[in-house]
């Protein structure tokens, strides 16, 4: 691409009427008549002006562009049109009003905090050589402030009088842009597509106010103006449709042979008028009600419906959907990766849908019959084949594509009902995988099994695989607890854990473990021993299900969960702990007491030893050894409860609260009692869901 010349790289915030007259110049120089208007969208008034009067044109951009954004018009109107607006002043003209074009253009925005956009080129540079990736290089490229306008002027306006000429240019410029698009998608960025023909761009040599405070000037930052086009100069560079193969030959001369021999107002005329209990008509009209509300399906069949009448003209189909109450921005908008349009891929599969199409005549052979007027009579031909001689030779050519047809659907029912079977086969997979998931699921909330529900569903996952590939050997099955693929790994525990795990599932006989040791006979490693292991589940089946509901009965319990007063839930209590001979019953060391708050969390406290009496020895005098062992254990009834008159105080064996601080472990036998019902209080219900009912109580509102 050109480098900027050296006098366009300082961007003085100051309009500048010489490039924005060397700029209108470049694009409308030669052009004898139509009109161009200046837009602000802004509130303020459209200006219009004769096309051979470009230095007011740009004098005016260059005054407004001081304080306000000035777009241009791209494409010209004609004088008769503008002599019709009841108010210019109001009215910039839409794609269907444009007479002429002097080029393509592409809009290419970079990273900038002007943009709500991210997905955009991340720098000007990297803006400037997706532009550069075209194989023809733009005429002259502008700094819009926040991006780049590329500009590939004509050597001489395009001029479009009719319809059709202006529907082939609609389809140049879409086609053009769509192949930048895709090249953009292709790096991840999303760039605007600009391919209508009423579009507008700013004027070089104004200002760009999308930043208030900082204004940049628009300049022109390349030009080539030798560097001109004629609209089939870019055929051979545009994507490739595969769906419409014949378009390029034919998609930039206004001359070409079309396939429908009907009109625009023809075709819409003999759809409207079919007998089909008014469908096309409500299709017509926008109306998806006969699909449910599904827009897309009444886009499709509209699409059949014009498919058939325009012959399969893909040109004359895109111009009356256009023309329809179902055209919607969603119709140029790229869905593909090819590039391809929704429009153009909708249009694509209404031809292959459709296997003949509407034509007026047999051929230039078939004459009419001597007093029957000058039309001959209607046929489905073809838009691939040549006509008929005679009504005989078409019905016998009909009755040969009727069975090709019906040989293709028989082709088509047989791959349905194979591809039936398959989505059976897939649903049938995917409700045994949910069944799977909910087991383990169970499994690894089942809270009994103190963790090693995770590494049961790992072992059993690996197990199960094993066997569906055929690699263990009557059920034994080869596998690894410390490797980097080994179960320990995949259930994100320690080896040594997992191996434990491992052992509790054997011990509650619900697997079997056996090793063997064998010699390396080859390798590097070759002499040395290696020792395996092998894993067998009882029942593979069942084993998920029989660890949901099982309960192992260990016999520790949480310190954590600590047993609460009922008449007194807001104090705390005390643990007492002490080391005493099981022969003498002697305390060794101790006793130590530690305070849990109501809350639940251990706040250990070493208290002072207390004397070495009996409790309820009131003379204060050291009690025999023996004494602490005779003394009654009566549990307290319906719960733990402090002293009182009806219950004296008893001995408690140091024994019974021995157990773990890690929140894991059974209940201990004094702690038991109905759970408290719910006083509304989602944290307590919470607390008391993780930590069990028994242990952590409501308190009161």
């Amino acid at each position: 691409m050109d480098q900027f010349p050296e006098s366009c790289r300082p961007l003085d915030p100051a309009p500048n009427l010489e490039v924005a007259r060397r700029y209108l110049g470049l694009l409308y120089g030669e052009v004898a008549e139509g009109y161009l208007n200046l837009c602000h969208f802004d509130g303020r008034p459209i200006t219009w002006y004769p096309a051979n009067d470009l230095d007011a044109l740009a004098q005016s951009a260059v005054v407004l562009g001081r304080d306000c954004n000035v777009y241009h018009s791209i494409g010209l109107r004609s004088q008769e049109y503008f002599a019709a607006l009841s108010e210019p002043e109001n009215e910039r003209g839409g794609s269907d009003t444009v007479v002429g074009l002097p080029g393509l253009w592409l809009d290419v925005d970079f990273l900038d905090p002007a943009h709500t956009k991210t997905n955009l080129p991340p720098t000007p540079f990297d803006a400037l050589d997706l532009i550069d990736e075209l194989p023809l290089k733009p005429t002259l490229v502008v700094h819009s402030g926040h991006g780049f306008q590329a500009w590939y002027l004509f050597r001489q306006m395009w001029e479009l009088p009719t319809d059709e000429e202006r529907a082939t240019a609609e389809s140049l410029v879409r086609r053009f842009q769509r192949t930048v698009l895709a090249k953009a998608e292709a790096h991840g960025w999303k760039l605007d597509n600009t391919s209508d023909l009423a579009r507008v761009f700013r004027v070089p040599g104004t200002l760009n106010w999308k930043n208030a405070e900082h204004p940049v000037p628009v300049k022109i930052v390349s030009c080539s103006s030798e560097r001109r086009f004629d609209p089939v100069d870019f055929a051979p560079h545009l994507a490739p449709d595969a769906k419409l193969p014949q378009l390029d030959a034919e998609l930039f001369s206004p001359s070409g042979d079309s396939g429908s021999a009907l009109s625009d107002d023809v075709v819409v005329a003999r759809a409207l008028t079919a007998n089909d209990l008014g469908k096309f008509a409500r299709l017509w009209a926008g109306d998806s009600n006969d699909f449910g509300g599904d827009a897309s399906a009444g886009d499709m069949s509209c699409c059949d419906t014009l498919a058939f009448w325009a012959n399969r003209d893909p040109l004359q189909m895109d111009r009356l959907f256009r023309r329809s109450g179902r055209n919607r921005e969603k119709w140029d908008e790229i869905h593909y990766a090819n590039g391809e349009t929704y429009g153009q891929h909708t249009i694509a599969e209404a031809i292959a849908r459709t296997a003949r199409g509407y034509s007026t005549s047999y051929s230039a052979l078939a004459r009419p019959v001597s007093g029957e007027g000058d039309e001959t009579c209607d046929a489905f031909v073809d838009a691939a084949e040549p006509a008929f001689a005679s009504p005989q030779d078409e019905i016998a050519d009909l009755r040969r594509a009727l069975a090709a047809e019906r040989a293709k659907n028989a082709v088509l029912t047989r791959d349905a009902g194979r591809l039936d079977q398959e989505n059976r086969s897939l649903r049938d997979e995917n409700q045994r995988l949910q069944m799977v998931h909910s087991k383990q699921w169970r499994v690894i909330t089942n809270q009994r099994l103190k963790g090693v529900g995770h590494t049961a569903v790992k072992i059993h996952a690996e197990y199960t695989s094993a066997l569906e590939h055929a690699k263990g050997e009557n059920g034994w099955v080869p596998m690894t607890i410390g490797s980097d693929y080994g179960i320990a790994t995949g259930a994100g525990k320690s080896a040594k854990r997992a191996g434990s795990d491992l052992q509790k599932l054997v011990d509650w006989n619900l697997a079997e473990k056996r090793t063997e040791t064998v010699q390396l006979t080859d390798g590097p490693d070759a002499g040395q021993l290696r020792t395996r292991m092998y894993v067998r589940i009882k029942d593979p089946n069942g084993f998920l299900d029989d660890l949901a509901h099982l309960d192992p009965q260990q016999p520790s319990w949480g310190g954590k969960r600590v047993p609460r007063c009922r008449d007194h839930p807001h104090a705390e209590v005390i643990r007492t702990t002490a080391y005493m001979c099981k022969e003498c019953g002697q305390i060794i060391a101790g006793p130590t007491e530690q305070a849990f708050p109501p809350e639940g969390q251990d706040v250990p406290s070493e208290m002072a030893a207390a004397p070495k009496t009996c409790p309820n020895d009131a003379s204060g005098e050291e009690a025999a050894p023996e004494a602490l062992t005779d003394l009654a254990l009566e549990d307290p009834p319906d719960g733990t409860r402090c002293p009182s008159a009806d219950f004296p105080s008893s001995a408690v064996d140091i024994r019974t609260l021995d157990g773990q601080l890690d929140g894991s472990g059974a209940s201990p036998p004094d702690a038991l009692g109905p759970a408290p019902p719910s006083i509304g209080n989602p944290l307590h219900d919470f607390a008391r869901q993780l930590f069990g009912g028994h242990f952590i109580e409501d308190a009161p509102a």
